[in-house]
């Protein structure tokens, strides 16, 4: 995490339906930071455990991703925290971005790729950035895992 002294003083919080959520407290747990995760009612339970095993405060409240939100940003708001988007932030964007990069180095010549729908703006962001380079990567297919 790109954080201040001060920002981490604060503590972190996010809005999340598990992945984001997971990996912000998961870096919080590794760096002594203490950590809010607000989750939607709909929530898978392992999500909501792997949030908790790294020791976040999770907060599952909010019928949705929008509700959750609003109900992390009140809590920010109200208890002076620091905010991490999980999409609408320049390191979280470049660091998706680097994903995209690795897979490049491994496999230039990729022509297919097959991605859970849990990561959409992981994926969209890495294509996205390496669109350029990928121009034999014809197929992008996102599915739901059952």
């Amino acid at each position: 995490m790109n954080l201040s002294k001060e920002e981490k003083a604060r503590g972190v919080i996010t809005n999340s339906a598990g992945n984001h959520g997971q990996a912000v407290a998961y870096q919080a747990y590794k760096m002594g930071i203490k950590a809010t995760i607000v989750m939607p009612k709909q929530t898978p339970h392992v999500k909501i455990q792997g949030c908790e095993k790294y020791k976040a405060n999770v907060i599952v409240e909010g019928n949705g991703f929008d509700e959750a939100f609003e109900i992390a940003c009140k809590l920010c708001r109200e208890q002076n925290l620091t905010f991490i988007h999980a999409f609408n932030d320049p390191y979280i964007v470049s660091g998706q971005g680097t994903l995209g990069l690795e897979i490049l180095h491994q496999n230039p010549y990729i022509d297919t790729i097959i991605s859970p729908i849990g990561l959409f703006f992981l994926i969209f962001f890495f294509i996205n950035e390496y669109r350029w380079w990928w121009f034999n990567c014809r197929n992008f297919f996102s599915c739901k895992i059952y």
